[in-house]
C-alpha cells in the first residue's frame, strides 16, 4: 500500500496558494485606505489640487493664445535672427586631410604570418610597418 502518488488532489495544491496570495492582497489593500476621519481631509486635498490644476490650465492656455498674438501681430517672439546676422564667426583654416597609404598584400600575408607565428610562440622580429620572421 506504499503508493507513491499524493492522495491530496492537484486542483487543492494549486487552489490553497491562489487564496492565500489573495487575501494578503486584500489585507495590504486594506491597510492603504485611509480611517474615515481622515477621508474628509483627503478629498479636501484633491478638491485643492484640481483647482490648482485648472488655474495653471488657464494659465497657460492664456500665455499660449498671448503668444500667437504677438506672433500674428509680426513681431517676432525671439530676437534669435537679428542677433545671429550681428554675429561673425571666424573659422582657422584647416590644412587638407592625407590619408596614410594602405600596404601592399604581399605586407600583409607577411603580418598574418607573423600573426601566426606569434600563437604558436616562434620567434620574430618586428619592422617599421610590420613583424617579420626572426
Amino acid at each position: 500500500m506504499s503508493d507513491s502518488s499524493s492522495r491530496i488532489p492537484g486542483w487543492v495544491w494549486i487552489t490553497t496558494p491562489t487564496l492565500a496570495i489573495a487575501f494578503a492582497g486584500f489585507v495590504i489593500y486594506l491597510s492603504t485606505l485611509p480611517a474615515s476621519d481622515e477621508l474628509g481631509a483627503v478629498k479636501g486635498d484633491a478638491r485643492q489640487a484640481l483647482q490648482q490644476g485648472i488655474e495653471r490650465a488657464k494659465a497657460s492656455v492664456a500665455d499660449t493664445v498671448k503668444n500667437q498674438a504677438l506672433r500674428e501681430a509680426g513681431k517676432p517672439a525671439y530676437d534669435f535672427y537679428r542677433l545671429l546676422e550681428q554675429q561673425k564667426v571666424d573659422a582657422p583654416e584647416v590644412d587638407a586631410y592625407v590619408s596614410t597609404p594602405k600596404m601592399p598584400p604581399s605586407t600583409m600575408s607577411t603580418c598574418f604570418r607573423s600573426a601566426l607565428s606569434v600563437m604558436v610562440m616562434m620567434p620574430m622580429k618586428c619592422g617599421p610597418t610590420c613583424c617579420y620572421w626572426a
